[in-house]
């Protein structure tokens, strides 16, 4: 049966070690839960490592344009499409291209147009077809063939060959 009380009846009434016992072990479990919140470290998904690279001329127009920075991550693999980041060790530069063939690939450019083992290349990116021809070649394993986008303005495999993996520092993000 409940009862009612008047608060006059409670003000002499003082807290049974019972109700302090509770309320203490109240307090207790929400200091050493906020404490624990602040001082553990959250759990978070491990990521990539990803690095910023800066355009200094146009071989990558009209996809990127010059002064662009770009971010990108590293790579277990590339595959014909990808636009990589890569070190020039002849220019000590970092180079920003399209990989258009990989290991064991066969690729030739014909009036400006790319064929990779045989295949025409659809290439949406290019504003303006090249007219430099490159003769038909096998892309070596632990290499890349690389164009840049602004064709006629670009420096590429074309002009030093293949890109070995090991010289490929990532491939742009989006």
């Amino acid at each position: 049966m409940l009862q009612f009380v008047s608060p006059d009846d409670l003000k002499d009434k003082k807290p049974t070690p019972r109700f302090r016992l509770i309320i203490l072990a109240l307090v207790l479990v929400c200091l050493f839960g906020v404490g624990a919140f602040l001082l553990i470290p959250p759990v978070q998904a491990p990521t990539s490592k990803t690095h910023e690279v800066t355009l200094d001329g146009n071989a990558m127009s009209p996809t990127y344009l010059k002064g662009s920075r770009l971010i990108y991550e590293p790579r277990l693999q590339y595959m014909q499409g990808d636009v990589i980041v890569f070190h020039d060790p002849q220019q000590q530069q970092e180079r920003v291209r399209r990989v258009v063939a990989t290991a064991g690939q066969t690729l030739q450019i014909n009036s400006g147009v790319l064929f990779v083992n045989g295949v025409q290349v659809v290439e949406p990116y290019l504003a303006t077809k090249s007219n430099r021809d490159f003769p038909i070649i096998t892309v070596p394993v632990g290499a890349v063939f690389v164009l840049g986008d602004n064709r006629d303005n670009s420096l590429d495999s074309r002009d030093f060959g293949a890109v070995p993996l090991s010289n490929i520092l990532g491939a742009i993000k989006g």
